[in-house]
C-alpha cells in the first residue's frame, strides 16, 4: 500500500509544523538504502520513522532497527513493520538517552558529544 494511501486510510493529514512531508518515490528509497551500504549485523537508529516506509526498506538490509516516532497517529501503521523493527512510540527515551549522554555514557567520544547534540536539537523542537 502506498504511502498516501495509508495516511488516507488512517485519516492522517501530515503536520507541516512537526516537519510531516513523506518521501513517496520508492526509488528514491531504494536508491537512498543502497547508497547507506548498510550491513546485514548493523544496528540503525531512526528517528520520526512516520508511515515507516524507509524503515521497511532498511529493515531488510541490517539486523536491527530501533525507530522512534512521537506521533501516536501512525502506531498502527508503525505496528506492521517487520519483527527486527523495534518501535518506540515517544519521546521520553530520547530524554532518557540525553541524561545518559550527560552523565558521559557511553562514552565522551566526539561521536558521542555529536550524538548528545542531535538528540538535544530533535528534542527541542518536539
Amino acid at each position: 500500500m502506498d504511502i498516501k494511501t495509508q495516511l488516507k486510510k488512517g485519516g492522517i493529514e501530515p503536520d507541516p509544523l512537526r516537519d510531516q512531508f513523506f518521501l513517496t518515490d520508492e526509488t528514491i528509497v531504494k536508491k537512498m538504502a543502497d547508497l547507506a551500504e548498510l550491513k546485514r549485523n548493523d544496528v540503525v537508529l531512526e528517528i520520526g520513522a512516520g508511515t515507516g516506509n524507509i524503515t521497511r526498506v532498511l529493515a531488510k538490509k541490517v539486523g536491527k532497527i530501533i525507530a522512534f516516532e512521537i506521533d501516536e497517529r501512525f502506531k498502527q501503521i508503525l505496528n506492521r513493520l517487520p519483527e527486527n523493527v523495534e518501535v518506540h512510540i515517544e519521546d521520553q527515551i530520547l530524554w532518557e538517552m540525553v541524561v545518559s549522554l550527560e552523565r558521559g555514557t557511553p562514552n565522551d567520544s566526539e561521536f558521542g558529544m555529536k550524538a548528545r547534540d542531535m538528540i538535544r536539537k530533535y528534542a527541542r523542537r518536539t
